[in-house]
């Protein structure tokens, strides 16, 4: 690439890189800051995502924002960043395995939603980084590490595959041809919905030193002679066709401009404002509340599945972000638990803008059976406020927790252990003052639209019960 783009865009304090000799991945990438470059693109403008593999590594040597993830999961990662900043320009780039192997239902789903995220697949048709397993795209009677005799599978066509799943903007090209990936990349990064440029590339080491070409020239030359042009393609019969890499723009749609990001600012943004418009909160003090707690407050809601915690966090959420006009985030671990086991919710009450949402050492644990005592109190700051329900637990690790009997109240007092947790947000809210009452009965309210006086009298039982306690 010419020098002043390797200048602007690498980090240079990160080479050498570690991709082998004969790699094709740095042709690709080079392609692709190419394609920036032409553009004039801001570097704080750009965020490149990437999951695990060769192909994945590349991020790092580009001075972008990027962010490495987990395998797989780029485009996971990837859709959370361009709805949270939809000005962002991003990419992601992923090699075969990371791309359509476990990422596939990623990938499929991403194509559906046409957020206006670009994706690269490095294709090297083989796990390059991790063995030299099989691929979904390694060519059927290659070998592999993990197909010693011949691989029996037939391959997958990314770009048909995209094609498919509704994708507007999808091409392909080989590392031979680095001129044609820059260009049906720089398209691609002007699409305004999901755009797929699939890259097929070398691999000598784990690939080619498997199927007799153990030098990257003798697979430049393999693609080559292999690859065809979708012009080309046409008057060929499938006899020609057979084991030929066919390149070129397999579709280019303007007007599939309707994504995501649209349909929900269109569709259920205007939606959600009337019907909170139209709610019970209307008249109540709007200013923020501050936290008695400080500035931010975590709070761990857990019990057994079925207990209701999803349903208490939310209800707990929704008053300190609607009614209490706080911060507030809410995050849940929810197995497979039925009946039993040990389930959890954490809610993060600020002051502040929140910039982790998860809770790190609770400042407030509520634990509705043993299994979550035994789980969470350990993982409690040394100064938690530790409510457990008495009627399921009876031991706790740690002394000055409170102890209510919150489902057998729920079961002589209202016939039914399923308000267990509404009392415990109760008394959760008379002994700390995380949230106002206020807001707590507006939220119960809102969520709990069946059975509603029921509950408001369980939140009014579990004030009651909250004030009276006394830590043991």
């Amino acid at each position: 690439m010419p020098a002043e783009i390797a200048r602007d865009y690498l980090r240079l304090e990160r080479l050498p890189h570690i991709l082998c000799s004969g790699c094709g991945h740095g042709t690709a990438m080079s392609a692709v800051l190419r394609a920036i470059a032409s553009l004039g693109w801001k570097k704080d403008e750009v965020v490149v995502v990437s999951g695990i593999g060769c192909a994945s590594r590349i991020p790092g040597y580009l001075d972008f924002h990027t962010l490495h993830t987990t395998h797989g999961r780029s485009l996971a990662f990837a859709t959370g960043v361009k709805l949270a900043n939809p000005k962002l320009k991003v990419i992601s780039i992923m090699g075969d395995g990371d791309a359509v192997a476990i990422g596939g239902n990623h990938f499929i789903h991403s194509i559906r939603r046409n957020l206006n995220i670009t994706t690269i697949i490095l294709n090297n048709n083989i796990y390059g980084m991790t063995g030299g397993q099989y691929s979904p795209t390694t060519p059927c009677g290659a070998n592999a590490a993990t197909s010693p005799y011949g691989n029996i599978e037939p391959s997958f066509d990314i770009c048909q595959l995209s094609v498919g799943c509704g994708a507007g903007y999808v091409a392909r090209a080989t590392v031979h041809q680095p001129i044609q990936a820059e260009k049906y990349i720089a398209k691609a990064l002007q699409y305004p919905g999901f755009s797929v440029v699939e890259v097929v590339t070398t691999c000598p080491t784990g690939y080619g030193s498997r199927n007799r070409m153990n030098k990257g020239l003798e697979m430049l030359k393999w693609l080559k002679d292999r690859t065809v042009s979708i012009s080309a393609k046409e008057g060929m019969s499938p006899e020609e066709l057979k084991d030929k890499i066919v390149v070129g723009e397999f579709i280019d749609d303007a007007t599939r401009t309707k994504n995501y990001l649209s349909s929900y600012e269109a569709d259920v943004v205007p939606k959600a404002m009337a019907k909170l418009a139209s709610g019970h909160h209307d008249d109540i003090d709007r200013k923020p509340r501050k936290n008695p707690l400080g500035v931010r407050c975590e709070i761990r809601l857990s019990g057994s599945g079925g207990q209701g915690v999803k349903v208490a966090s939310k209800i707990l959420a929704k008053a300190a972000g609607i009614w209490d006009d706080c911060y507030v985030t809410k995050t849940q671990l929810y197995g497979p638990e039925a009946r039993g086991g040990a389930t959890k919710a954490d809610v993060v009450i600020s002051e502040q803008e929140i910039c982790y949402p998860k809770a790190r050492k609770a400042d407030i644990l509520v634990a509705l059976n043993q299994e979550s005592v035994d789980l969470f109190v350990p993982t409690m700051k040394d100064n938690a406020v530790i409510i457990i329900d008495a009627s399921l637990a009876d031991s706790c690790p740690r002394t000055g927790s409170y102890w209510i009997p919150f489902t057998k109240i729920a079961r002589q007092e209202f016939e039914t252990p399923l308000v267990a947790n509404i009392l415990a947000l109760g008394a959760l809210i008379s002994i700390t003052g995380a949230v106002s009452e206020e807001a707590m009965r507006e939220a119960v309210k809102h969520v709990l639209t069946k059975q509603t006086e029921k509950n408001l009298k369980a939140l009014e039982r579990g004030f009651a019960l909250g004030k009276t306690a006394e830590r043991r």
